[in-house]
């Protein structure tokens, strides 16, 4: 009884947690909730990410926040993009990079309709390599002004690597596509299904023309042997009858 009390309380406290979270509102495609992008360079990313929304249909937010309530920023980043409703709901592609300085945390959350074109390794790889050495650049510095300048050269180059993985391929292009291979691939399962069952069936008539040449060669073979032997016993006593009429006429 206490461990199940104590589990409801468990699980009645996490959910207060999550409710009482306060996510911004949306202004755009880039959203500098911690200050940390220069506002010209916010003006280019949202002029770009628009840009690239219109002509993919592929939806980008950059969002910077000033801390993640005590939220994991896994989990903050996909309630996040669930309640912006980022990307086109029946499609799910959109893509969400989430920047939380105050806890040094970086995420790119993606819509289950992107995960193709940006699997997890990718999203890692793109974190580490475009966006990270900027932000630990950005804490060695002194100047805010220098700190500003490496923090907003983060947002862009992360934003361009992963427009440069995502591709210029509208989204629509992307699914005909999809389904294209898909049908390529059922069409060469069933070939090779039907290849098999070919095989096996020719396997199968080998085998058994094998196995009646087998008895057959196996039935030709007692009975040449077995006429061998009458010849054999034949002569032996033919042999044997001459030698009792020889003994018997000396006799």
């Amino acid at each position: 009884m206490r461990k199940t009390l104590t589990f409801l309380i468990a699980i009645l406290v996490a959910g207060n947690m999550f409710a009482q979270t306060n996510y911004p509102r949306p202004t755009g495609h880039v959203n500098d909730f911690a200050g940390t992008i220069l506002p010209e360079a916010e003006q280019e990313l949202e002029a770009q990410l628009r840009d690239y929304r219109e002509k993919t249909s592929i939806e980008l937010s950059v969002i910077t926040v000033p801390s993640l309530d005590g939220v994991a920023v896994e989990e903050y980043t996909r309630q996040l993009a669930q309640s912006w409703g980022v990307g086109d709901k029946e499609k799910d592609n959109g893509v969400v990079l989430l920047f939380a300085p105050a806890e040094r945390k970086i995420r790119i959350e993606v819509g289950y309709g992107m995960e193709p074109y940006m699997p997890d390794g990718k999203a890692v790889g793109i974190i580490r390599d475009s966006i990270i050495p900027h932000m630990r650049a950005s804490a060695e510095v002194q100047s805010d002004a220098e700190r500003l300048a490496l923090t907003t050269e983060a947002a862009r180059s992360g934003v361009a690597a992963i427009l440069g993985a995502l591709g210029n391929t509208p989204y629509e292009q992307r699914l005909k596509e999809r389904e294209l291979a898909a049908q390529k691939a059922e069409e060469e399962r069933q070939r090779s299904d039907a290849e098999t069952k070919a095989f096996m069936q020719t396997a199968l008539v080998v085998l058994l023309v094998g196995a009646v040449i087998f008895v057959i060669g196996f039935t030709i073979y007692r009975i040449t042997a077995r006429r061998k032997r009458l010849k054999a016993l034949h002569r032996s006593n033919g042999c044997m009858l001459r030698e009792c009429q020889a003994k018997i006429e000396e006799a």
